[in-house]
């Protein structure tokens, strides 16, 4: 019977995704692999081949939940414009990664039908699924509301949902898992309520996959 694994936030890291993979040995066709999002984007001190990323994990075909820094890569891929925050957050990365110069706001109509497969893929990015009794979303989401009626803006940008309720004595929702939040340790958070796995991978530090309901993990280098 296979395991059901999370990874967290990747950004463009694929030497470390094999890593992990290998170590945590993950058997395609019988465990289920669920990814947190924030595929793309990288600091410019830390190398790491974006392009190459979002082409395995369209091979691997697993299961792909939306990020904060997926979105804007999305809204490029769909309208062609470089928001400024993302371009100065990662996306000038992202784009030299795929061979896109640009002045910072437009791409000279440079996406042809050649980018048609990571339009799709990113498109179909889930804001959240639940599985194993735990609910998994990129950053977390307003407590009132909660997870069901929670906006996209929400399920991928909140962090009060890890900052404040991780341990509350009355949680009305799932058990839930994210990333998002970078832990400064290195290590994933494991709370009553909330469980980050952001160790930092984008930042040069180790990418973590937990198999679910054990809450073992792996990481990488």
């Amino acid at each position: 019977m296979g395991r059901t694994l999370v990874c967290g936030d990747i950004h463009g890291q694929l030497k470390k995704l094999k890593q992990v993979l290998e170590l945590c040995s993950f058997k395609k066709g019988e465990d289920k692999l669920f990814f947190l999002g924030d595929y793309v984007d990288t600091r410019g001190d830390i190398s790491g081949d974006i392009r190459s990323l979002i082409d395995y994990l369209i091979e691997l075909d697993e299961t792909y939940l939306l990020g904060n820094h997926d979105d804007w890569f999305k809204h490029f891929l769909n309208t062609g414009e470089v928001l400024p925050i993302w371009y100065k957050q990662g996306g000038a990365e992202t784009l030299q990664s795929f061979s896109l110069l640009t002045n910072a706001d437009r791409t000279d109509g440079l996406l042809d039908a050649s980018y048609d497969k990571y339009r799709i893929f990113f498109n179909k990015l889930k804001l959240y699924v639940e599985v194993e009794g735990f609910f998994l979303c990129h950053a977390g989401y307003d407590y009132e509301k909660g997870p069901y009626k929670s906006s996209k803006q929400e399920l991928t940008w909140d962090r009060d949902l890890f900052f404040h309720r991780g341990n509350d004595a009355q949680f009305p929702w799932p058990r839930t898992i994210v990333g998002h939040t970078a832990q400064r340790s290195h290590k994933p958070f494991i709370g009553k309520n909330v469980i980050n796995i952001d160790t930092g991978a984008g930042g040069g530090n180790p990418l973590t996959i937990m198999e679910i309901p054990s809450l073992k993990y792996w990481q990488s280098d």
